[in-house]
């Protein structure tokens, strides 16, 4: 992403993928807002069942298991994980 390279952060990487109880690829659904950029705290993945009028976009995300990923990208020690569910508590 622009901001890891702008901050010239060495240890962040963007992985473009999302975390989910299982292996799978679904529609991430997101809201364009009126001045065109996304609102992504509105933003879903599944079927479009929204009653927003408001236009969206969607993208095709692969999701992917924490412990799958950690096995993929030989992740042996986890400190800390933040995760933001939008509401999904």
């Amino acid at each position: 992403s622009k901001v890891i390279t702008v901050r010239g952060l060495k240890n962040v990487s963007m992985i473009p993928m999302g975390l989910s109880d299982k292996t799978a690829v679904n529609t991430l659904h997101m809201p364009v807002k009126v001045k065109g950029n996304l609102g992504f705290g509105l933003s879903h993945l599944g079927d479009d069942k929204s009653v927003d009028p408001r236009a969206t976009t969607t993208e095709e995300i692969k999701l992917i298991t924490l412990d799958e990923f950690a096995v993929q990208n030989d992740v042996r020690r986890v400190d800390l994980i933040k995760i933001d569910v939008e509401g999904w508590e």
